[in-house]
C-alpha cells in the first residue's frame, strides 16, 4: 500500500518539476489575478487549447493556479509552495503553527501524522532536529514536499501512505515527540465532530508511544470527558482574530489546562484554575439600566471554560449566569474583549427595539447581536423600520434574570 502511494507521489512531483508545468503555472496564475479568481469558459478554452498538456495535467494547474490566488488573499501564500484550494482552507495558519512548534523545541525526531499543507510540518522543522511525516493523500505529499525542497528545508522525511498502517507497522518509541493534525472528513466527505471518526481515531493517536511531546489538533466543538483525558492530557484554545480555530491537546509539555492563545494578537492567557461559580459574579439588576459598558469575550475563553475565572480576574460582572457577556463601570482593554459603550437599556420587546432605534436615528448597517434570545437577529433587523442617516450602533438583546434587557450601544474600537 504505501509503495503504491509512494510511487503517486513521486509520479506527481516529476510533473510539478518539469518545465511544461512551470510554464502553464505562471501562464494560469497571471490569468486568475487579471480575473480576479474567475476565469470565463472562454478563457479557459483557449489556455487549454494553447498548452500542450493532458486533460488531467491541464486540470491540475488550474487547481493550482487557483490555490495560489485564494492563498494570497487568505494571508497563506509561501513564496515558491504549491497549494490547492481545499489544502490552503483547511491548513494551519502560519502564525498558530508556529505557536505548535514551539512545543518540540529540542526534539531530535519528530513524527507527524496527516502532513496536510505542510504548514506545521515546516514550523516544527525550525524547532525539532528531524521530522518524519506521513500523509495517504499522494498529490498533498508530493505538494508538501516540493515546497520543502524549495525552501530549502533538508530535515522533513516525507512518506506517503495510511497513518494508522504506518503506527501499526513502526516502532514509535524511537520518536520523541507527535504531532497529528487528523483527517476530519468522513467517507461521504462530510467534516465529522466525533473524534472516533477521525482517521486515525483520536483513541488510537492519544495511545501512540513517544518519549517526550505529544500534540494533537481537533475541533473546537469537542468537548472531552476528564476520563478520556485521563490526568494526561491538557487543553490549549487557539484563536485567530475573532474566531477559535482549533482545540489542542498536549501532553508531556508545560502548557496549562484552559490556556487560550490568540495568534494575530500573539496574546495569551492561563487560567490558575481558581474555581470560580458564575452565579458569584453576576451584576445585580438593580444596576441593569445604570450600566456603563458591555464586553463580548473572545471565543476561545468561552470555550476553555474558565470564564469566570477571566472576569473575576478583571473586575468584570456577568449579566446573567448563563450567558458569556460580561458589564462593567470601566472598560478595561483586552485583546480578548470586545467592548460596547452602553447609551440606553430598555426591556427586550419588539416595540422597545423600534422606539430605541428611532430615537437614536440609526441606519439600517446598526449590527444586532443576541444571547439567549429566540429570536434571530436576521429577522428582528427585517422588522424594523430604519432612520435614513449616516448614525448606526450596535443592538445587544440578552436573556437577563428578572427579563431580558436591550442595551443600545456603540462599539469600542
Amino acid at each position: 500500500m504505501a509503495g503504491q502511494h509512494n510511487a503517486g507521489k513521486e509520479t506527481y512531483l516529476d510533473y510539478i518539476r518539469s518545465v511544461r508545468f512551470a510554464q502553464a503555472y505562471t501562464e494560469c496564475c497571471g490569468l486568475f489575478a487579471e480575473y480576479s479568481g474567475t476565469l470565463p469558459v472562454s478563457q479557459i478554452t483557449k489556455l487549454r487549447s494553447v498548452l500542450n498538456l493532458t486533460h488531467d495535467e491541464f486540470s491540475l494547474v488550474l487547481r493550482l493556479a487557483e490555490g495560489e490566488y485564494h492563498a494570497k488573499r487568505k494571508g497563506k501564500y509561501v513564496e515558491g509552495c504549491l497549494t490547492l484550494r481545499e489544502m490552503m482552507e483547511q491548513s494551519t495558519h502560519p502564525g498558530i503553527a508556529r505557536r505548535h512548534a514551539t512545543q518540540f523545541a529540542g526534539c531530535n525526531h519528530v513524527l507527524e501524522l496527516c502532513t496536510g499543507s505542510g504548514t506545521d510540518t515546516r514550523a516544527i522543522a525550525a524547532n525539532a532536529t528531524n521530522v518524519s511525516t506521513i500523509e495517504r493523500n499522494p498529490l498533498y505529499a508530493a505538494l508538501a514536499e516540493y515546497g520543502y525542497a524549495q525552501l530549502g528545508i533538508c530535515n522533513i522525511t516525507q512518506l506517503c501512505g495510511d497513518a494508522a498502517m504506518f503506527l501499526r507497522q513502526t516502532d514509535t518509541i524511537q520518536f520523541d515527540g507527535l504531532w497529528a493534525d487528523p483527517e476530519r472528513r468522513t467517507e461521504q466527505r462530510r467534516v465529522s465532530t466525533n473524534a472516533h471518526e477521525y482517521q486515525p481515531p483520536l483513541s488510537v493517536i492519544m495511545n501512540v508511544p513517544v518519549r517526550r511531546v505529544k500534540g494533537i489538533k481537533i475541533a473546537p466543538a469537542i468537548t472531552l470527558s476528564d476520563a478520556v483525558l485521563n490526568n494526561q492530557w491538557r487543553r490549549e484554545w487557539v484563536g485567530y482574530d475573532t474566531d477559535c480555530r482549533e482545540q489542542v491537546l498536549w501532553s508531556g509539555t508545560a502548557i496549562q489546562d484552559g490556556t487560550v492563545y490568540v495568534a494575530q494578537s500573539e496574546v495569551e492567557w492561563i487560567p490558575t484554575l481558581n474555581t470560580v461559580h458564575a452565579a458569584s459574579i453576576v451584576v445585580d439588576s438593580s444596576r441593569h439600566t445604570t450600566l456603563q459598558y458591555i464586553c463580548e469575550p473572545h471565543p476561545c475563553l468561552i470555550r476553555s471554560g474558565h470564564l469566570q475565572e477571566f472576569y473575576a480576574e478583571k473586575s468584570i460582572a456577568l449579566l446573567d449566569e448563563h450567558i458569556a457577556y460580561g458589564c462593567s463601570d470601566i472598560c478595561t482593554q483586552h485583546p480578548l474583549l470586545t467592548w460596547f459603550h452602553v447609551h440606553r437599556v430598555l426591556p427586550f420587546s419588539a416595540s422597545n427595539l423600534q422606539q430605541g432605534v428611532s430615537d437614536a436615528g440609526w441606519n439600517s448597517s446598526t449590527e444586532i447581536k443576541k444571547r439567549g434570545i429566540e429570536q434571530l437577529p436576521d429577522a428582528l433587523h427585517k422588522r424594523i423600520r430604519w432612520a435614513k442617516s449616516d448614525v448606526n450602533g450596535t443592538i445587544i438583546c440578552c436573556r437577563a434574570v428578572p427579563h431580558s434587557l436591550l442595551f443600545f450601544c456603540t462599539r469600542i474600537l
